[in-house]
């Protein structure tokens, strides 16, 4: 008995490992591109970006809501917390043992945290981001053996439209909006722009909110980049032949997040694997506010213009 025990749960783990089923699981290995390779050590006595403590507790936050979530998609949620792990990165992955038990993976490093450009909500962001792959419908990823997974910028799209929502009370954006400096603290044309789609206090501090958290983040990645800060006032002006599954410049990632955030229909429509429309705002619908941005999103009913970018 005990060897036959010690056989299945061989079989078990090569499942889990994803050797027997011909798929590469590990295509969603990074929340920037494989070509940027940067770390945060822990450094105590000039400590940057968000704190360990606030680093468990966005995580111990995000889990709190997302378990059943994923629980009602037939899988278990598992989230790695990598504090001393000085990558700037994160990651999502899907297994499925031998047993059919489907399990849905984050991982998430202390590297990333620690950027000095990182705040508790970015954080929290980058989080939404990788959930997004599991949970954020079309577009989805092109590759063979990544069709699970949404596609990078609609990771990001799904991270400000539906989970960043989830996360807050307005009590709390009410008290964060206040520490600001109220509406003093923000850009008046990103004021405006909340303003369009929201008429009531909770949601357009919601929005702001939102739109802070993607600045932190697109801060951290132009600055790795070594490129000009992004811009809320400056959008990528570039324009796919095709949707690009790979990961946005900077620039695009910021337009992209602050589209989610200003898409009104907010984090209870579902969305669709197979209809990328589905509880989203699209053009096709006649939106103007809050639908993705063409620096990596061709809708479906257009056609490609001369100049477009090829992803």
């Amino acid at each position: 008995m005990k060897k036959i025990i010690g056989i299945l749960s061989l079989l078990i783990l090569t499942a889990w490992t994803g050797l027997n089923d011909g798929h590469d699981h590990n295509l969603c290995k990074g929340f920037l591109p494989n070509d940027i390779t940067a770390t945060r050590p822990i450094n105590s006595l000039n400590p940057t970006g968000i704190s360990e403590t606030d680093f468990h507790w966005a995580i111990s936050r995000l889990e709190q809501i997302y378990k059943p979530i994923v629980q009602s998609h037939g899988a278990e949620l598992k989230v790695e917390r990598l504090w001393d792990n000085e990558d700037i990165n994160a990651y999502a992955q899907q297994k499925k043992d031998i047993l059919g038990k489907q399990t849905y993976k984050v991982a998430m490093y202390g590297g990333l945290a620690r950027h000095e450009d990182v705040t508790v909500d970015g954080f929290i962001m980058v989080i939404c981001h990788e959930f997004g792959h599991h949970l954020g419908g079309a577009a989805k990823k092109s590759r063979i053996g990544a069709e699970w997974a949404s596609s990078e910028g609609q990771s990001d799209y799904y991270a400000s439209l539906k989970c960043f929502r989830k996360v807050y009370t307005p009590q709390e954006n009410e008290i964060w909006f206040n520490e600001q400096g109220g509406f003093d603290g923000f850009e008046p044309h990103l004021i405006n722009s909340c303003q369009k789609s929201y008429s009531d206090f909770y949601n357009i501090t919601l929005c702001l909110r939102t739109a802070a958290a993607g600045q932190s983040l697109a801060n951290m990645m132009g600055a790795l980049r070594k490129v000009n800060q992004p811009n809320m006032l400056t959008p990528d002006e570039d324009v796919v032949c095709e949707n690009d599954d790979s990961h946005p410049a900077a620039q695009c990632r910021l337009d992209t997040y602050i589209q989610g955030a200003l898409c009104k229909l907010g984090d209870t429509t579902q969305l669709s694997d197979k209809d990328a429309n589905k509880g989203t705002c699209n053009r096709l619908a006649g939106d103007t506010n809050g639908v993705r941005p063409l620096c990596w999103y061709k809708p479906a009913h257009t056609e490609a213009t001369t100049n477009c970018k090829q992803p």
